[in-house]
């Protein structure tokens, strides 16, 4: 059985969620921001984990993201005062791979969390 390890544009959002929480995985979902541009959002606050820990290295990956692409710094003002760095914009192009290695990440955190 291949695993779901996001949705794209709120498809079945909640059918993915239940998804997710029976199977304990992270939640991710895809979402056009623009024609270049996808916000990739994650919840994992259903685990007992340090949300802190895990959003400060989400936000640093990010941020090396963010400098190695060029990105626009309109989306670092944008997302950076988020309590909890849950959602961020990647390129659209890159968003599919970004999110199936976020979420191997974020499984390993859990896994490790344990």
């Amino acid at each position: 059985m291949k695993i779901v390890k996001y949705i794209y544009n709120f498809d079945d959002k909640e059918k993915h969620w239940e998804y997710c929480e029976r199977n304990k995985f992270p939640f991710i979902l895809l979402k056009d921001i623009n024609k270049d541009y996808t916000e990739i959002f994650y919840d994992i606050t259903n685990f007992n984990v340090d949300l802190e820990y895990i959003s400060k290295e989400i936000s640093d990956i990010f941020n090396s993201y963010r400098k190695f692409t060029l990105s626009d710094n309109y989306f670092w003002e944008k997302y950076s005062g988020q309590y909890y760095f849950f959602a961020f914009p990647v390129m659209k192009k890159h968003s599919e791979i970004i999110a199936e290695q976020l979420f191997d990440y974020l499984l390993k955190y859990l896994e490790n969390s344990k």
